[in-house]
């Protein structure tokens, strides 16, 4: 996951299961439902 990655994109990545993409948005404090 690049650092200048739209939100929309990391959401994207984390709901498809990329392990990267859910720690960046746990990280970054990107709210997303279906994480929990």
């Amino acid at each position: 996951v690049l650092n200048n990655d739209p939100g929309s994109g990391v959401v994207r990545h984390a709901d498809a299961g990329y392990d990267i993409a859910i720690d960046t948005a746990k990280k970054k404090g990107i709210w997303m439902p279906m994480l929990k």
